[in-house]
């Protein structure tokens, strides 16, 4: 019995080592950086969202599910971000790569295009100028509708 909890310690730990391998780490506030994020757009004017732009990984390393939305400092130079673009029932997911320089902040959009395509594009939050642009293919996303039935019991 006790080899068996010793056995599964060692699994626990070794699971909990290789949790960080390949995670995207932001770059220290005070080293030069430049940051970037996604966006939420709203459509309506009831505030339902329209769609939503998620980084899911940058320069091949995957976000944790719970950052995906989040705000993230990478060095000055040449990136590669993974985004996923969803619109209700439409989602896309596309690689685009840009240069990012120190000091400014870049915003990673997506709408749908024409179609059965998504505009992904990525633009810097100063000057709204589009620094890189990429499309990809939707995929639908499966949907459930439950329909009431109603059985009358008793005469």
């Amino acid at each position: 019995m006790n080899l068996f909890f010793r056995l599964l310690g060692c699994l626990i730990l070794s699971i909990l080592a290789s949790c960080g391998t390949n995670v995207f780490q932001s770059v220290p506030q005070s080293q030069p950086h430049a940051v970037v994020k996604p966006e939420v757009t709203i459509r309506n004017y009831i505030g339902s969202f329209g769609g939503t732009t998620y980084i899911h990984e940058i320069d091949g390393k995957k976000l944790s599910d719970w950052r995906m939305g989040n705000t993230f400092r990478v060095h000055p130079g040449t990136h590669t971000l993974g985004l996923v673009g969803s619109e209700g029932a439409i989602a896309s997911f596309q690689m685009i790569t840009f240069t990012a320089e120190a000091g400014k902040t870049y915003i990673a959009k997506s709408d749908q295009a024409a179609g059965m395509t998504m505009k992904f594009w990525i633009e810097e939050k100063e000057t709204a100028k589009v620094v890189a642009t990429a499309i990809g293919k939707i995929q639908i996303r499966q949907q459930s509708t439950y329909t009431p039935i109603y059985i009358p019991i008793g005469g």
